[in-house]
């Protein structure tokens, strides 16, 4: 059975390597899909024989689904260029594939690395994604972020789990806050929110507030230290700087 393995790129060249190499235990298809990149990312890709798309993001749930609809495999592995997988999933996926049933797509456990520390706490573990799909029974939802799976049959979940270096370096912290934040304020101005004192409060300081309480005392990520407690900021930060860029976007 053809798996196909389908990665979004954007400059991920620091990371896409390890990505493809870990991908490689699959014996798949490799489908790379890419928004502008100016570093080395399209060579790395070409050095794993990748079958490369060259596209514009506009949203994420759109560019999944152009890359799912590339792929050749009946079934398809969706990874961020920052996500690897061990010998212990690879072997469970192949195991997994050669018996099926009714299930449509299953979602694994995911490990975030913040920092070069695991988290463990606030949310971040396990954080189930489902990333295993048989393309002719998914689709992605058309949003800009935080896109959706749809599927016409059941959801199964895998045990061993996908490991996710979230945030190697403070670079990488502030480029994903940036990029976030342009996402977050064009989702809030395509949902018709409008700039205005009481969204100000709303976005500014009850939301963020409430972001951070409930992952960082709720969901206890003051034990994952330092880096749990940059992870809970930086979910508030994406509140405030989300509308940020809608009142920005707002005025054009």
């Amino acid at each position: 059975m053809l798996l196909s393995v389908v990665v979004l790129t954007r400059n991920s060249a620091k990371t896409l390597d390890n990505c493809l190499t870990s991908a490689k235990q699959l014996q798949p298809e490799i489908i790379v899909v890419d928004d502008g990149s100016t570093d080395g990312t399209l060579s790395i890709a070409q050095s794993h024989r990748a079958k490369i798309f060259k596209r514009k993001l506009v949203s994420f749930g759109a560019q999944k689904q152009f890359a799912l609809e590339q792929a050749g495999g009946e079934w398809a592995l969706v990874l961020d260029s920052d996500e690897q997988l061990d010998a212990a999933l690879a072997d469970e996926i192949t195991r997994t594939l050669k018996k099926p049933g009714s299930t449509s797509a299953f979602r694994v456990p995911r490990r975030n690395r913040y920092f070069c520390q695991w988290l463990k706490h606030g949310g971040k573990y396990p954080d189930y994604q489902t990333r295993l799909l048989k393309r002719s029974e998914c689709k992605f939802s058309d949003d800009i972020v935080h896109e959706k799976i749809v599927c016409s049959g059941n959801v199964g979940t895998l045990i061993n789990p996908l490991d996710h270096d979230t945030y190697p370096d403070l670079e990488t912290y502030f480029e994903k806050l940036a990029l976030f934040a342009r996402f977050r304020g064009e989702l809030l101005l395509k949902n018709g929110t409008r700039p205005s004192f009481v969204n100000a409060v709303r976005f500014c300081l009850l939301r963020p507030a409430w972001r951070f309480k409930r992952r960082y005392i709720f969901k206890a990520g003051f034990l994952d230290g330092l880096p749990g407690f940059l992870a809970c900021v930086h979910d508030a930060l994406t509140e405030i700087f989300g509308y940020f860029c809608l009142t920005r976007l707002a005025l054009k």
